[in-house]
């Protein structure tokens, strides 16, 4: 893979669709492994949906940018914002508190779950942003005159 295929869009929203489950699912294992090696896995994963989310959200701007998805982004990212405020909720008022392995697994999902909808919401918000803004910029760049800019 050179560095050409990674300025193509579309190259990388099919790569970060794949990478983006393909981690959810290592964060969720990672839950069910104790010790060090499953902490470090969950925090690998959490420190590497910044940048796949928003490759994601990078390609999906190239649709939006003209014009197609646009409605598709803006509800993906309602609906994700508030999935993973009622998965925080699920997790932070305890009902899935414990150390049994059923409760374990639990966690794990609901963890893998957060996981996906905060990817999601952060690839919206970044299609939304890249794709509506380029387009912003370019007509505002495009009204000033050449005696506007400065030397």
């Amino acid at each position: 893979m050179g560095w050409r295929q990674l300025r193509d869009p579309l190259t990388m929203r099919k790569r970060a669709a794949v990478a983006l489950p393909i981690v959810a699912i290592a964060v969720g294992v990672g839950q069910l492994v104790e010790g060090r090696a499953g902490e470090a896995v969950v925090v690998l994963g959490w420190v590497l949906l910044g940048p796949i989310a928003v490759a994601l959200g990078y390609g999906e701007a190239f649709f939006v940018g003209h014009g197609r998805g646009v409605r598709r982004a803006t509800m993906i990212l309602i609906l994700s914002a508030i999935a993973s405020l009622a998965t925080c909720v699920i997790l932070s008022t305890g009902v899935v508190a414990g150390s049994g392995p059923g409760i374990r697994a639990i966690r794990a999902i609901v963890t893998l779950v957060l996981f996906a909808l905060l990817g999601l919401l952060v690839a919206s918000a970044a299609a939304l942003g890249f794709g509506l803004g380029t387009g912003y910029l370019a007509r505002k760049i495009a009204e000033r005159s050449t005696d506007e800019w400065p030397y």
